[in-house]
């Protein structure tokens, strides 16, 4: 099995240096690829979420074998619409505290409760600035939030306006929501409308960065 690891905003694909050894030990191939604009991948402030649905299909498809899907945070919007759209190899499709959106849907309109005041965006080109982790975020480990902070990069806000073209699912999305993520994120926002319709998920016991937080668990959860 190949795990296809998706990471979200302000981060690139090294969010799952910590989660990529603990899949290989159980006898897995990875890839995280680093979205256009992010990481590696800069620069980006005309990136749309087609080019980051493009770099999900190419991962997928770059290498032999069933593929595990994994969309983190924002990347779960790219992974989701990516899924959609290809057939095999995706055998499985993991959102981990991610938003989930409607075909049509902004990530925008899934960012807040209360309507988007379209006046008081951002220009689509902008690139937004990263903010530092910390203890408020799970980071008690000097040592690994100074890791996470020399990392962290500006992420292209035209995904985020861009209206998600999502196609049928051959496979439905495993959704594990992480118990200590604020509840402004946009996840939590997710989180509290399945459990006002009764959509079923997992709960982990982390910050929102299980990823670089909680690897042994993440993977655990992958792995099941």
């Amino acid at each position: 099995m190949r795990y296809v690891l998706v990471h979200g905003a302000f981060r690139a694909g090294w969010s799952w240096d910590f989660v990529r050894p603990l899949l290989h030990t159980a006898g897995h191939e990875t890839a995280a690829p680093d979205l256009t604009g992010m990481g590696a991948n800069q620069p980006g402030s005309l990136a749309g979420l087609e080019d980051w649905v493009a770099d999900v299909v190419t991962a997928c498809a770059d290498g032999p074998g069933d593929v595990v899907l994994v969309g983190h945070s924002m990347g779960g919007i790219a992974a989701r619409v990516a899924a959609s759209r290809l057939g095999a190899p995706v055998q499985r499709l993991v959102l981990l505290d991610a938003p989930l959106i409607a075909d049509g849907q902004r990530a925008i309109d899934v960012s807040s409760p209360d309507p988007v005041d379209e006046s008081r965006l951002p220009p689509a080109d902008t690139m937004l600035p990263p903010s530092p982790v910390g203890p408020a975020n799970g980071f008690d480990d000097p040592a690994l939030a100074a890791w996470v902070n020399e990392r962290l990069c500006p992420t292209p806000f035209r995904p985020s306006l861009d209206r998600a073209m999502v196609g049928p699912f051959r496979v439905e999305p495993e959704l594990i929501f992480c118990a200590h993520t604020p509840t402004f994120f946009p996840s939590s926002l997710t989180r509290a409308r399945c459990d006002a319709d009764g959509t079923p998920y997992t709960l982990l016991d982390a910050h929102h960065d299980a990823p670089l937080l909680a690897p042994v668990a993440v993977a655990a959860l992958l792995l099941r």
